[in-house]
């Protein structure tokens, strides 16, 4: 009786319970565990001694986690400064008096509209050639990548359109229809697409994948966003959901599967800027950091859009070149595009790696805007940059 509380003492891991008896100690071996447990040694219960290499590991995985930091940080939606240099040049002047009001390019060929006349830029932009073309009808906008273009029309020709009207105090035009443009030799010729469902003002236009995109405002008022497929066999409008919102569309850029709107701010503030794909539908994006000139956008790589941006509040400051990441949300200051402080631009377009624009002498909104200057700017990237406006 004895022997079996003795017994009964033994844990079950095989050690005997403080204050057993040394018998109890001796019988750890029970039908549950029938391995005999040896202590373990003592030197492996301290703490192991730091390898030399250790440290230095440690240093380099702490300057790596800071590098991803800062890495991090610069992903961030901010304004960033510039990576690449800003060329600015001018071409040749049209021979003609009359005021340019709308600027096309197709296939690399630019294309100046005024009233009466359409002007081709020759293959080695050293001077303009006219053409038999007489576009009819007032070019309100123009949507174009570079490559192709697509005019935006009013019902018929008027006095004063685009900047014009806008400064004489005029009522603003409304798109009912569009042609797309085409170049053949140093003759430009127009396909006619269908009449819009309803006419727009402030009509813009963007090329994305097959489609025309216009968005702009109804006569209630309301936001409109419109498609079509201009090389369909049968090209019909399609109605989309609009954005919400106050302010006047002031640019439509397309990039890859995305359309960008910015949205004219009230008085001192700045530009919205919203976001449009098939899947999600309109996303508010924060603020533009200024005021976007009308028309002064284009997509450029695959993630960035170039805009000439002024400063919020003020139409009299000189307007800067600037881009936005559409991935990260980041804006950054390219450099200065040329553009007087007192100048008002009155068509731009899509050219080569920038913008092409005509501008006037004054942005005095007493006086009517003539055309007098084009100009253009384009972005320089360096090579150690791996050509960063790809990305």
């Amino acid at each position: 009786m004895r022997s079996s509380e003795q017994t009964r003492t033994v844990t079950r891991w095989g050690f005997a319970a403080p204050g057993a008896p040394e018998q109890a100690k001796s019988e750890m071996v029970t039908p549950m565990n029938r391995e005999v447990r040896q202590p373990v040694p003592r030197c492996l219960l301290k703490p192991l001694r730091r390898n030399a290499c250790s440290r230095p590991v440690a240093q380099h995985a702490r300057r790596l986690f800071i590098g991803l930091c800062m890495l991090f940080a610069v992903c961030l939606p901010s304004h960033a400064e510039n990576l690449a240099s800003v060329r600015n040049g001018a071409l040749p002047a049209l021979p003609s008096t009359e005021t340019v009001h709308a600027l096309a390019v197709v296939d690399g060929r630019a294309v100046a509209i005024t009233q009466t006349q359409a002007w081709v830029l020759d293959t080695a932009e050293s001077a303009w050639q006219a053409s038999a073309w007489a576009v009819g009808a007032d070019v309100l906008a123009v949507a174009g990548n570079g490559k192709q273009a697509v005019l935006l029309l009013a019902a018929q020709p008027s006095a004063a359109v685009g900047a014009s009207a806008m400064a004489a105090g005029s009522a603003p035009a409304r798109t009912v229809r569009a042609v797309k443009l085409s170049v053949n030799g140093d003759q430009p010729t127009t396909t006619p697409l269908p009449d819009l469902p309803e006419p727009l003002t402030d009509a813009r236009g963007a090329l994305l994948a097959n489609a025309l995109f216009v968005a702009g405002r109804n006569a209630a008022g309301a936001a409109v966003l419109l498609r079509i497929e201009p090389e369909a066999a049968a090209p019909a409008w399609q109605v989309l959901p609009a954005w919400s919102g106050p302010g006047r569309p002031g640019t439509l850029l397309a990039q890859t599967k995305a359309l960008h709107l910015t949205l004219a701010g009230e008085g001192a503030e700045p530009d919205r800027l919203w976001r449009w794909t098939a899947d999600e539908g309109w996303t508010e994006k924060p603020p533009a950091p200024g005021q976007v000139l009308p028309g002064a956008g284009r997509a450029t790589g695959q993630a960035h859009l170039l805009y000439l941006v002024r400063n919020t509040g003020s139409n009299t400051a000189a307007p800067a070149l600037m881009t936005l990441h559409t991935i990260t949300g980041s804006w950054a200051t390219q450099g200065d595009p040329g553009v007087a402080a007192s100048a008002a631009l009155v068509a731009v377009a899509a050219w080569k790696d920038g913008l092409l624009w005509t501008q006037s002498s004054s942005v005095d909104s007493a006086a009517p805007a003539v055309a007098s200057e084009m100009r253009s700017t384009q972005i320089e990237s360096s090579k150690l940059l791996l050509r960063w406006l790809d990305w």
